[in-house]
């Protein structure tokens, strides 16, 4: 049998017990990760871990759930709880483990499941149970953190989690990722794209292709309109976009970010508005101003540099 151990690393935010107009919510997230059992059982070590007097110590997943408020927060608090199997999981202070809670801002959700995204490996199954007074369903976040949500046991899927909290200045939704970004965890990641070049040129962004540090320091936020990873756009599907569209404008409503930016005309004519052309749409979404601009990659040949700069300037200026 694996021995567990507790890990603490830095806390979540303080966060103020008279917040006015606060609920508490509970989410219980277990995580079992089941890649390594017959490694166990014929004693050979799992993946990075190491032994300790002939038991398995699992390796460490680190979650640094450190976030910065991007403004005053009147989300409701939720009550934590993080368990596992096999790996250890860092998370909070107090140091959270089998049956330890800890109160944290719903805002914060998104970015916590992100980060567990990103620590573990392509095809892990973990259980992810969400209940309680949440903005949004359990299913739009465990999506948009890039798990499978149609299951008992969701599986961590090659895809980009979505980095997203209240307060953005700009919420930029590309049309689903491909293989280079989801490979890196970063969106718009391939070398060939122009979006982060352009996004610098604009002032959108300080940092080129740091979706934590443009969300944390330009409160610029990054999702997708489809979260499976393909090649080509043109490999979504319209009931892809639909679905995806819907998942969008129920995030869109509860975070209210101050612009939402659509990057790609494809997929938004195919969910949303089948005339749309780029520039300020004449339709809010889930609540919120749409820029709309065209595709960023270097397979769109009709936009040069200089033109999706533009488009971002007077994304990032607001409505006229």
């Amino acid at each position: 049998m694996p021995c567990l151990r507790y890990a603490r690393c830095g806390g979540w935010p303080q966060v103020s017990s008279g917040r006015v107009g606060s609920t508490l919510a509970c989410i219980t997230l277990q995580t079992w990760l089941l890649d390594s059992l017959s490694g166990a059982l014929l004693g050979r070590s799992p993946s990075g871990s190491t032994h300790c007097d002939d038991t398995i110590v699992p390796p460490v997943v680190d979650l640094d759930s450190r976030t910065r408020f991007l403004g005053p927060s009147s989300q409701p608090l939720v009550c934590l709880e993080v368990s596992s199997e096999q790996h250890l999981v860092r998370a909070a202070s107090d140091e959270i483990g089998l049956r330890r809670e800890s109160r944290v801002d719903a805002g914060d959700v998104p970015l916590w499941l992100a980060r567990l995204h990103r620590s573990l490996p392509v095809g892990t199954e973990a259980r992810i149970s969400i209940s309680g007074s949440l903005p949004v369903p359990e299913e739009d976040l465990i999506e948009g953190a890039g798990f499978s949500a149609d299951g008992p046991l969701s599986t961590r899927l090659e895809t980009i989690p979505d980095t997203v909290a209240p307060h953005m200045k700009v919420l930029v939704c590309g049309l689903n990722p491909g293989k280079v970004s989801a490979d890196l965890g970063v969106n718009f990641a391939n070398t060939g794209n122009r979006f982060w070049p352009a996004a610098l040129a604009a002032g959108l962004v300080s940092e080129d292709r740091a979706a934590d540090h443009a969300l944390l320091h330009s409160r610029v936020g990054f999702t997708d309109l489809a979260k499976r990873t393909t090649t080509k756009a043109d490999e979504i599907n319209i009931a892809e976009f639909r679905s995806g569209a819907s998942r969008l404008e129920r995030m869109v409503r509860w975070l209210q970010p101050e612009v939402f930016l659509m990057v790609g005309l494809t997929g938004w004519r195919q969910s949303v508005d089948r005339k749309a052309v780029s520039g300020w749409q004449p339709a809010p979404f889930g609540g919120r101003p749409v820029y709309l601009m065209p595709n960023t990659s270097g397979l769109n040949t009709h936009e040069t540099l200089e033109t999706l700069t533009a488009h971002l300037e007077k994304a990032q200026a607001g409505p006229v």
